[in-house]
């Protein structure tokens, strides 16, 4: 490819990845200081002074932005944003659109969101909204911490509902349809003025976390990929046949191999007999195999 292609996506000409493209460029950084954002939602939602005063320093150009230049899960998450995307409208039959695109609330124009993409599913419209989160973190974990975000985002745009994307390490994908909520939004919306007013008058703050209540928590469930429709359902279905005839086969085998070790005299270091060896290593671990009997010439 020619240089400036390779800019274009993000690539050196050799092909490895330009991470000072990543991300947002200074001058939009900067732009950031003029108004409240999704991620920012989340800080002024989450309760946490120092965090909430750190990003009202911010916006009042007493302190530089927090670089994200050497968080590797944001870098990361940056890269696989665009797969994530892709990977969903394969999943889900949607096409993406609006990728970039900044919205402005109708009301106030303080109040703005970057849009990770925006789609039609289900029949309605719905602003996309992509997480990348650590293969120890869950679909519900993701939805919960980022509910202040997508609220917004759903404020701003007066989309029909979020579509929100998570791919939990690299092995799992879900999606959920997130639903406007009004009580929670007029509770955000007044977090986010008192902020933005004591941002003009050059003051600190208060913190003010508007609260979900036990229904509202549980209105956003995560729904997961139907494999019998997804694009390897002949060979889930097959998996799955072979994983239900031979579960009970499985249970019995582990708990054979359970009994077999606990029959191991202390001081043995290999215990055979009946076509079966156990073997103990420097550690003391058991590792149990079949072992044939020898046959006799």
């Amino acid at each position: 490819m020619d240089p400036s292609t390779c800019r274009a996506l993000g690539f050196r000409t050799d092909g490895i990845y330009d991470l000072s493209l990543l991300g947002l460029r200074p001058d939009a950084i900067e732009r950031r200081r003029s108004f409240i954002g999704g991620s920012d939602a989340t800080i002024i939602a989450s309760g946490d002074a120092e965090k909430i005063n750190t990003l009202a320093r911010f916006k009042r150009g007493l302190e530089p932005a927090v670089d994200l230049s050497d968080l590797i899960h944001v870098m990361l998450g940056n890269v696989t944003e665009p797969f994530i995307l892709a990977w969903a409208e394969r999943q889900l039959g949607i096409s993406m659109s609006r990728r970039g695109e900044e919205a402005v609330h109708a009301r106030f124009d303080f109040l703005r969101c970057t849009l990770d993409s925006w789609t039609t599913f289900q029949g309605r419209q719905m602003s996309v909204q992509v997480k990348h989160v650590n293969a120890f973190s869950s679909e519900e974990q993701a939805l919960a911490y980022y509910t202040p975000q997508l609220q917004h985002e759903l404020m701003v745009t007066q989309a029909d509902a979020a579509l929100m994307l998570v791919m939990v390490g690299t092995l799992k994908f879900g999606w959920a349809v997130v639903e406007p909520d009004p009580v929670f939004q007029a509770r955000l919306r007044n977090s986010e003025m008192a902020f933005w007013q004591a941002v003009r008058e050059g003051r600190d703050p208060e913190v003010v976390v508007p609260q979900l209540t036990k229904a509202e928590k549980a209105a956003g469930r995560f729904e997961f990929v139907d494999m019998t429709t997804h694009a390897v359902g002949n060979e889930w279905g097959d998996a799955a046949a072979r994983f239900l005839k031979h579960k009970e086969a499985a249970e019995s085998f582990e708990k054979a191999k359970t009994d077999l070790k606990a029959l191991v005299p202390a001081t043995a270091k290999q215990a055979t007999g009946s076509g079966v060896k156990v073997t103990v290593d420097k550690k003391n671990a058991m590792k149990v195999e079949a072992f044939p009997a020898q046959v006799a010439a």
